[in-house]
């Protein structure tokens, strides 16, 4: 795949979560991830995952996210930097800090 199609599928996938279309979305996002994924892509997979009730799914790309940005931290200013998108795509917001334990615990606890 070349980078110009990777760039290409990343805003059609991008824009199918804002628009709801969480399949369409998943199904760029996984074509995505074969390849050559970067931070935001693990990320934004994670939360289509997440809006389509696959948490274990969401769970395991927000830890390869975590990966790819080298620190929790990073990680979690990303992802705050998406609330406001999730919260319109029908999360719940109070689950999170309780996903985001979750995605911490299995990076950097469990061995």
């Amino acid at each position: 795949m070349s980078s110009d199609n990777t760039r290409a599928w990343r805003s059609i996938a991008w824009c199918a979560f804002l628009s709801r279309k969480f399949d369409v979305a998943q199904r760029y996002y996984s074509q995505i991830i074969e390849n050559k994924p970067n931070t935001h892509d693990y990320l934004n997979a994670g939360h289509v995952e997440f809006c389509l009730s696959n948490t274990k799914k969401a769970v395991e790309m927000y830890i390869q996210a975590v990966k790819s940005a080298g620190s929790f931290p990073i990680f979690k200013s990303l992802f705050d930097e998406d609330l406001d998108e999730l919260r319109e795509a029908g999360i719940d917001l109070e689950i999170l800090p309780v996903i985001l334990d979750k995605v911490r615990y299995e990076v950097y606890e469990k061995k």
